[in-house]
């Protein structure tokens, strides 16, 4: 779900607002609203998943606030608080933009939604290599 909002996410970027495609333009056979729709059902989906998931950690959370090890945390320690810290800072900006902006207005316009766009992107790198720094733990959770 979260590769999904990623990738049109991402689609959107490139195509609509970078690449100045048409609203009416199509990218694998959808439209911006198409793209825009299963964006938003996405993020919704992650929203719930991803919050589920910081809930199930926050203890380790706390951990590393209150001890004050993150000066000293490891680069996969690093990586997640940016992640939680990039995470926040998305769904901020993606929430404002929903519930604020137009519908049929080009998002290029406000500079919210190209802080959204930016962090975004950072937010998708970050779960790259969070993905990649726990693929073993994961791949052991779901082989037994």
């Amino acid at each position: 779900m979260v590769a999904n909002k990623a990738f049109s996410g991402l689609l959107i970027a490139i195509y609509y607002h970078a690449g100045d495609l048409l609203d009416e333009a199509t990218v694998l056979k959808v439209n911006s609203s198409g793209w825009l729709y299963l964006h938003k059902l996405t993020a919704v989906i992650s929203l719930l998943g991803i919050t589920i998931h910081v809930l199930l950690h926050t203890r380790w959370i706390k951990m590393l606030f209150k001890k004050k090890t993150l000066r000293s945390a490891n680069k996969t320690t690093k990586i997640t608080v940016s992640l939680l810290i990039a995470f926040i800072a998305t769904s901020l900006t993606g929430i404002i933009c929903w519930l604020t902006l137009p519908a049929h207005v080009r998002l290029e316009a406000f500079e919210i939604a190209e802080i959204y766009e930016k962090i975004g992107i950072i937010l998708t790198v970050l779960f790259i290599f969070h993905f990649v720094n726990h693929w073993r733990w994961i791949a052991r959770k779901f082989s037994n």
